[in-house]
Order: C-alpha cells, then sequence, then structure tokens
C-alpha cells in the first residue's frame, strides 16, 4: 500500500493489436513522471474478456 506509479520497476503490456502500439506508447508517457520503467510489448491474439485490448503486468519496489 502507499504505492505510485513511479515505484513501478517493470511492466509487461500484452495488446491485441500491434497497429497500437505506437499509440499506447505515446499514452504511456502521460502516467510516468521520472521516465519509463523497462518494459516490454507484446502482441497476443485474445485476453480473458473479448472486450479488452490491453493488459498490463506491473512490479513496483516499495521502501519497507
Amino acid at each position: 500500500a502507499g504505492g505510485t506509479l513511479d515505484d513501478i520497476v517493470t511492466m509487461t503490456v500484452f495488446i491485441k493489436d500491434m497497429q497500437y502500439g505506437t499509440q499506447f506508447t505515446q499514452i504511456r508517457k502521460e502516467f510516468f513522471s521520472r521516465g519509463f520503467p523497462c518494459s516490454a510489448l507484446i502482441g497476443i491474439d485474445s485476453l480473458a474478456r473479448p472486450e479488452m485490448m490491453v493488459e498490463v503486468q506491473a512490479i513496483a519496489v516499495l521502501d519497507a
């Protein structure tokens, strides 16, 4: 609890249509104030729900 987006150190992004990959990376700039975490953008065929276009898995590190 108490973390922010700035605490994210790595993220994996799963996207159903790679034609939106560039758009996703542009939108990402709006959410990270201190640069970007290490990341991977992976194109996939489907997600858990048909209406979903993107899934983001992120790992953050907080001070103890």
